[in-house]
């Protein structure tokens, strides 16, 4: 356009090639010597305007910089059109596959013994030729079992490429297993019975082979006058094994030897056995054993009279006696603190009937014939018979009275206990007062509280209530097949 006019003309613009494009050929990895696959490689121009040509198949003139002679990696240039673009592909050294060179030392195995892989070594065979040898390791093997007999198939793996070889796993004697006879203990001097023993072979694996019983001449010394645990030895095909034995001395029976240096004994002292043996029949023979007080029983040191002690010695029993001596009744000389009166029991109306009371002077002589009159007294039968009536019955109502007392207080004076009353205990009724026993002058005396047996038992594990100097004391009264004392300081 020049001053207001026109023409036109005309030009024509073209694209043209600023770059290229490949896509990589499939192969990416080659052996030495192999030649390079260009399958799946393409190439396409890149034009100005941003649109791309057809795609063309790589070709090896378009191809410089491959080399499989040698391994590593390998940068391919690819030129087209005047442009160039790279690749890089991998040239190995491929293993083919794989060679054991050397057989582990050890093939032979005895059950339970671990695999030794010592000397064993394996070798690589590559496309460049065979690698130097590997030694074996226990990471590569596999398929070996201690605990299976015969021929195993050890697999090597390495790189993917395996081989086999074979060991053996054999059983071996571990050693004699004995069983033990039916008969274990025995007296002194019998002789030993093998009956019910056996011997074995025990393999490694836990297979016993020639079982056989026992026999004398498998047997070391078995001495039947040695009392106690014995060890038997039995040899058998060159092994040793053993069991175990008793020999006991038993007691057959006891009798007395001597008796006690001491055999009378006065009311309330303790027994003393010093001098006692015993004679004890044992399998051996008899021995003689001093009695200790742990193997008497029997003696009541509150019980007059013959007393019968037995000797218990290892489940046997002989006996001999001793006497205690009656206690000697010994009253107090003392005041005796106030205590309420004894109420005296009903008479019993179906006993004895209450005679009357006569009248009778004392008598200067009290010399009394039955059947006959006295001259100088003037008694005839009948007033006898009333006197001796009227005695008999006080003397009831006192063993009643004493009858009902089942406990008696003792107090010590001058270091021994005297008798100072009498007191009742029942179940329904589990306290007593001791206090009244005690004056001004034995107020801190000892008390002894004697239980006789027959409430001592009827109040096993029951709890009394004593009062004693203004306090009461409570005791839990325990029965041993003895009347219970009870003694407070």
């Amino acid at each position: 356009t020049y001053k207001e006019a026109t023409t036109n003309y005309t030009v024509e613009v073209e694209d043209y090639a600023t770059d290229i494009e490949i896509t990589r050929p499939d192969k990416q990895i080659y052996s030495l010597g192999e030649e390079l696959d260009l399958t799946g490689a393409t190439v396409k121009l890149v034009m100005a305007s941003g649109t791309t040509t057809t795609p063309v198949d790589m070709t090896a003139s378009m191809i410089t910089g491959f080399d499989s002679s040698t391994e590593g990696a390998k940068l391919i240039t690819v030129t087209y059109q005047g442009f160039t673009k790279t690749f890089s592909v991998s040239v190995m050294d491929s293993v083919k596959g794989m060679i054991l060179v050397t057989l582990p030392n050890k093939l032979d195995y005895l059950y339970g013994e671990s695999l030794d892989l010592t000397g064993g070594s394996i070798a690589l065979i590559k496309e460049s030729g065979q690698t130097s040898p590997i030694p074996m390791t226990k990471d590569m093997v596999s398929g070996y079992s201690p605990n299976i007999l015969g021929n195993q198939t050890i697999t090597v793996t390495y790189e993917e490429c395996t081989q086999e070889f074979i060991v053996n796993v054999k059983d071996f004697i571990s050693k004699l297993q004995v069983k033990a006879p039916t008969k274990t203990k025995y007296e002194y001097g019998e002789d030993l019975d093998l009956t019910g023993g056996t011997v074995g072979i025990l393999m490694a694996s836990g297979k016993v082979v020639e079982q056989t019983p026992l026999t004398a001449s498998m047997i070391s010394i078995f001495n039947n006058e040695q009392v106690g645990k014995q060890t038997i030895v039995v040899e058998y095909q060159g092994l040793q094994g053993e069991f175990q034995v008793i020999v006991e001395d038993k007691v057959k029976g006891i009798s007395m030897n001597e008796l006690p240096n001491k055999v009378e004994y006065e009311y309330r002292e303790k027994l003393d056995v010093t001098g006692a043996t015993i004679n004890v029949v044992k399998s051996s023979g008899t021995i003689v054993v001093k009695v200790t007080n742990k193997m008497v029983s029997g003696f009541n040191p509150r019980k007059s009279g013959n007393q019968v002690i037995t000797v218990t010695y290892e489940g046997m029993k002989t006996q001999f006696v001793v006497v205690v001596n009656p206690q000697e009744q010994t009253t107090p000389v003392r005041p005796v603190a106030p205590q309420e009166p004894v109420q005296e029991p009903e008479k019993p109306v179906d006993l004895v009937p209450e005679p009357t009371p006569t009248p009778i002077p004392a008598p200067e002589k009290p010399t009394i014939v039955l059947g006959e009159k006295d001259e100088n007294n003037g008694f005839d039968k009948k007033t006898i018979a009333a006197i001796i009536g009227g005695l008999g019955i006080l003397l009831l109502l006192i063993l009643v009275v004493m009858r009902r007392r089942n406990i008696k207080i003792y107090v010590e004076e001058d270091g021994e206990f005297v008798l100072a009353g009498t007191e009742k205990l029942s179940r329904n009724d589990l306290t007593i007062n001791i206090d009244q026993y005690l004056d001004g002058e034995n107020y801190h005396n000892k008390v002894m509280i004697c239980l006789n047996d027959s409430i001592s038992d009827k109040l096993d594990e029951e709890e009394i209530e004593i009062k004693h100097r203004g306090e009461i004391v409570k005791v839990k009264v325990k029965y041993l097949g003895e009347p219970v004392d009870i003694t407070l300081e």
